[in-house]
């Protein structure tokens, strides 16, 4: 890659419109050895996925398929809060200040969301879950007649901070008992790198693993074509639309955007990310963050904390991981979008 490192400077950019390519249909392989697309399609995590592998090894697709779906049930039991038997729901009725011992995959996951808390000064905070309630978002949550109140947010935020939950010892330790965790900023994304994991131990040297819009790419195509992923235009969001294509060789891609998810709340459009910070809508009009990295589980954490943060705030933390992660955040200020890169497009 170039070590060159472009700023995130402003582009002012028009709608492309062309068709969103998520990877293009394996088809062509070696002359001697055909190599097989095999497409699967499923739901897990609350949303759908498509995986995308060329054979390889003994397994079938059969096989490979029934592998990736005893896995996500698997990953399911340790973190869907929306199954109250899972390990995350557990540890959130475990309203105490003694330790919580959780597994071992439990633990550390939840301290890497920690690590990410910290260096984006809280813009990421997996404990956000007793303010996003109040917007009528997570598990059991209800539509409100009307925004809360400064009263009602500073209620809530006294059960979050990501700096009230301590890893000691191989055990999470709260210090206020009806702290709560909600890892699924960065779960999902979790949940792309254990269906590659999977697709590594078979022998799958060229995949496309996507789950809800998060996807991580290992290898070319068998015709020695990268894959090519786009960027959705916020502004026609489930339509095929692109701002942006981006060649994605062993590494993984993950969006946010204000347009995803939101509430209507008295006449007023409340997107499912909030800045932890303050508990109300980040103050910059950031629409949409798209981060390239090398898993999909960093990616997915850093495109949510880029919603929260200013770009010029946003590049400094990037700058942080180095030259393996990438982005691009669209601004809006009601009429078009401005384009702030951080090495996009830089190989």
């Amino acid at each position: 890659m170039c070590a060159n490192l472009p700023t995130l400077s402003p582009q002012p950019i028009g709608r492309l419109r062309r068709a969103l390519l998520v990877a293009g249909l394996l088809a062509a392989a070696s002359c001697q050895h055909p190599v097989a697309l095999h497409t699967l399609r499923g739901k897990a995590m609350g949303t759908a996925y498509t995986i995308k592998f060329a054979r390889a090894g003994a397994t079938d697709a059969g096989g490979v398929h029934a592998a990736i779906t005893a896995e996500l049930r698997r990953f399911d039991k340790v973190f869907s809060t929306y199954d109250p038997s899972s390990e995350i729901s557990r540890f959130n009725r475990h309203q105490s200040l003694a330790p919580f011992p959780g597994s071992a995959e439990f633990i550390e996951l939840v301290e890497r969301a920690l690590q990410i808390a910290e260096r984006t000064e809280g813009a990421f905070d997996p404990t956000v879950a007793p303010v996003l309630r109040l917007y009528g978002f997570g598990p059991g949550a209800q539509k409100p007649a009307a925004l809360p109140s400064d009263a009602e947010l500073e209620r809530a935020r006294v059960h979050t901070g990501w700096s009230k939950l301590k890893v000691d010892s191989g055990r999470l330790v709260k210090q206020h008992p009806r702290l709560e965790l909600d890892l699924n900023a960065l779960a999902k994304g979790a949940g792309v790198d254990r269906v590659a994991g999977v697709l590594d131990q078979l022998g799958v040297r060229s995949y496309m693993v996507e789950i809800g819009g998060e996807v991580r790419c290992r290898g070319r195509k068998p015709d020695g074509s990268a894959w090519v992923l786009g960027v959705a235009d916020p502004k026609h969001p489930g339509e095929p639309e692109i701002v942006d294509r981006v060649e994605v060789l062993d590494q993984a891609m993950a969006t946010s955007g204000d347009y995803l998810q939101f509430r209507d709340i008295a006449g007023v459009r409340v997107p499912h990310i909030v800045d932890p910070r303050t508990g109300r809508a980040p103050r910059h009009h950031v629409v949409s963050a798209t981060v390239l990295a090398p898993n999909c589980e960093l990616a997915d954490a850093l495109a949510t904390a880029l919603m929260v943060l200013d770009p010029a705030h946003g590049q400094r933390v990037l700058e942080g991981y180095g030259s393996a992660v990438h982005a691009l955040v669209l601004v809006s200020d009601g009429k078009q979008f401005t384009r702030h890169l951080y090495r996009w497009g830089v190989r």
